[in-house]
């Protein structure tokens, strides 16, 4: 004769529930810590990594403006020169060039 179980096995089914729990649980705290690993890394790229294109364009046209010889105003005998040389003649004119 076969018997027939009629009762719930409950700390089978308690088992069962407390490891889902745990795995769901684990995989919130996973998910989370990927999502917000990924948002710093995108973060990162877009705005860490972005080279600054206007910035460097316009450091190279003062670079270039700095260390070149050029006419201001031709008629006038106005010449732009590079700042080095101007500071080399303001001290000469100052005296500081004789020993």
């Amino acid at each position: 004769m076969t018997t027939r179980r009629n009762r719930l096995d409950t700390p089978l089914i308690l088992t069962i529930v407390g490891v889902a729990a745990v795995l769901v649980w684990a995989g919130i705290l996973f998910l989370h810590a990927w999502y917000h690993n990924q948002l710093a890394a995108e973060a990162e790229r877009k705005v860490v990594d972005r080279p600054a294109t206007a910035l460097i364009e316009l450091r190279e046209a003062q670079q270039g403006t700095m260390t070149e010889y050029g006419w201001i105003d031709r008629e006038q005998g106005i010449v732009k020169l590079p700042v080095a040389r101007a500071m080399e003649l303001v001290v000469a004119e100052a005296g500081g060039g004789e020993q």
